[in-house]
């Protein structure tokens, strides 16, 4: 559960770092246009934290909500890598929230899962830890992608053009900017990817306290 939640938010906080850029570069928006076109995905997160949240409430097998929504968000995030400038921003906004929808399930069920796996008197010491993975998680992707970006920027400037010139100025001409972000979406959705199989290696205990209907006996 730690683990898949540590590659699942580090996904999720390098593509909230990288989209915007990626909105500026490649779909002409302006800086405040960028950070509204960055809502869906982020309201789509939370969206789907609540919505795996109430589902754990009423199922037994909570994990499901959690598989099927990070493998949902992973294809999402592997449309965005496969295609960097061909979808249009409605398009891009669509993949977005479909894949916020799904890196937002790991939060409650790793959260509860990993609590409920644990003492009562550990509970304290358990979510601390959680919290510090979710952190390293993030700051580990951020700097993936950021060396990942500039690796691919370097190899793709003109001679005598500084990569800081292309990526912030706009300078460079001929740079297509599209595929500069191509292995960054691949590195998110693998990141996503990864998350998902841990998730689904993570035991799947009962919940304390989890009501279940009475059973029905004969006579």
């Amino acid at each position: 559960g730690v683990l898949s939640a540590f590659f699942a938010v580090g996904a999720m906080i390098g593509l909230s770092v990288y989209l915007p850029l990626h909105f500026e570069a490649v779909l002409g928006l302006t800086a405040s246009q960028s950070g509204l076109a960055l809502i869906g995905f982020m309201g789509a997160t939370v969206a789907g934290a609540t919505t795996a949240g109430r589902i754990m409430v009423h199922v037994e097998r909570y994990k499901r909500a959690a598989v099927v929504g990070m493998a949902i968000g992973t294809l999402a995030l592997v449309m965005l890598a496969i295609w960097p400038t061909q979808l249009s921003l409605v398009g891009v906004e669509v993949v977005l929230v479909v894949a916020g929808l799904g890196l937002g399930t790991v939060y409650p069920i790793s959260t509860t899962a990993v609590q409920n796996a644990v003492p009562p008197h550990q509970l304290g010491t358990t979510t601390g830890v959680l919290n510090f993975f979710r952190s390293l998680g993030s700051a580990i992707l951020v700097a993936t992608m950021g060396a990942v970006f500039l690796a691919t920027a370097a190899a793709r400037v003109p001679g005598g053009t500084s990569v800081q010139a292309v990526i912030l100025q706009g300078g460079g001409e001929g740079v297509d900017f599209g595929p500069l972000f191509c292995p960054v979406f691949w590195t998110a959705a693998i990141s996503s990817a990864l998350g998902l199989v841990f998730m689904i290696l993570m035991k799947e205990l009962p919940l304390r306290g989890h009501n279940h209907p009475p059973a029905i006996e004969a006579g």
